[in-house]
């Protein structure tokens, strides 16, 4: 929705309720079938199509089972590349804490928060997979994180407890959740536009690395065969997007006080601060051109504003970007503050301004801006200020008082 204002400003008024958002991976297609001489087949999936660097990566990892075998306990291992998944970002205790399972999956295994990941792999099992890898495969993925799907015998299955009976192929179908979940963290350091994947390599399937025991005689026998590269749907095992594109910039332009005057040397507790913030002409039309069309689903910001953080140390940008890419309006002493309005003058840049309410008196303030929008493929993007601005409130106070004063007297 564009409101006209004048001849040259617009108000761009943001409609969320028309706001399109790209679905999110959903596993293997209704369509498919698991073919008749395979036991298991495997999708590995990205959350997004690109990431930003330093933006957080969800990998889903969703298993088709024979129906009528039965499972034991397996590992799964993953190739990644260290120019996008750097080791010291993704260490098997990051990813293990990131890491959740569906239910079918926690009620026979152990939860894999608290599974035996390897990451990186090494030592003897990385050289199976690497010498059973492709050379293509040698060439995308320099290391592997592995996890360990090791039974519970205490978990709630009916068969948890039975070393001779196991999972059967049909209560892992039933499940349409995620089989498995993790998070990677992209590299900061990573160039836009680096393609970005992640696999099963075939190498850790024929070697055993990425596995799972299917008993012989379930109920009345311990034995059981490994999965392999014959029994395994390798169709779906690579998953890939890509670093997102050199996004637009959001800038500082100024932060501001509105005050109540109630004498010549005295305004009222209860205050505002205000940060206005500014987009490049060049960017806003690369990136944001869409921005107030109603319906608009690709290159149209849908949310902008600050968050604040009480206090001029101890800000975290991480949490501050998380609470803006949350939603809310508070977490501990972070609060987000939003706005509909952007003011944008053909042939030059768009600004917007956000604020915060003081009801006593202040505190010092750390904020960082943002927008929220969608990219050239329907995606939701984010774009921050480069560096955290900081508002000494509270240090100068009695300034801030007698500068605004002095602009807009006491009137009586």
């Amino acid at each position: 929705m564009i409101k006209k204002i004048s001849a040259v400003v617009l108000a761009l008024i943001l409609c969320f309720s028309v706001v399109v958002l790209p679905a999110s991976a959903a596993g293997f297609d209704a369509a498919y079938a698991l073919p008749a001489d395979k036991k298991v087949a495997i999708k590995v999936e990205f959350d997004k199509d690109t990431y930003n660097p330093g933006e957080t990566a969800t990998v889903r990892v969703y298993v088709r089972a024979d129906d009528a075998s039965v499972f034991g306990a397996g590992a799964l291992v993953f190739g990644l590349n260290s120019a996008v998944f750097a080791q010291a970002d993704n260490t098997s205790t990051n990813i293990k804490a990131s890491s959740v399972a569906n239910d079918t999956y926690t009620s026979f295994y152990k939860t894999p928060s608290t599974s035996v990941w390897t990451a990186p792999l090494g030592g003897t099992n990385l050289t199976k997979v690497t010498a059973a890898n492709s050379a293509e495969e040698n060439t995308a993925y320099d290391w592997y994180a592995k996890i360990v799907i090791a039974r519970n015998m205490n978990a709630t299955h009916e068969n948890a407890g039975a070393l001779n009976n196991g999972l059967p192929g049909s209560e892992i179908n039933a499940d349409t959740a995620p089989y498995l979940q993790f998070n990677l963290k992209v590299s900061e350091s990573a160039a836009p536009g680096t393609p970005i994947s992640i696999a099963i390599p075939t190498g850790s399937v024929s070697s055993a690395q990425s596995y799972w025991k299917i008993f012989n005689d379930p109920g009345n026998s311990t034995a059981a065969t490994n999965t392999n590269l014959t029994t395994t749907d390798m169709t779906y095992t690579v998953a890939t997007a890509s670093v997102a594109a050199a996004g637009p910039v959001v800038t500082k332009t100024s932060g501001q006080v509105k005050m109540t005057p109630t004498s010549a040397t005295t305004v009222a507790d209860a205050f505002s601060f205000r940060v206005v913030s500014s987009i490049s002409d060049a960017d806003w039309t690369t990136y944001f051109a869409n921005t107030g069309v109603a319906g608009a689903t690709t290159n149209a910001i849908t949310k902008a504003g600050f968050v604040a953080y009480k206090g001029a140390t101890g800000f975290d940008m991480a949490a501050a970007q998380a609470l803006a890419k949350s939603g809310a309006a508070q977490s501990g002493d972070y609060s987000n503050a939003t706005t509909d309005y952007i003011q944008k003058t053909s042939g030059a840049a768009a600004s917007f301004g956000a604020r915060i309410e003081f009801t006593s008196q202040p505190y010092d303030v750390t904020y960082v801006a943002y927008v929220e929008y969608l990219d050239s493929t329907g995606a939701t993007q984010y774009a921050f200020y480069e560096a955290a601005g900081t508002a000494l409130l509270q240090t100068n106070y009695t300034t801030i008082v007698n500068n605004y004063l002095k602009a807009f007297p006491y009137a009586g």
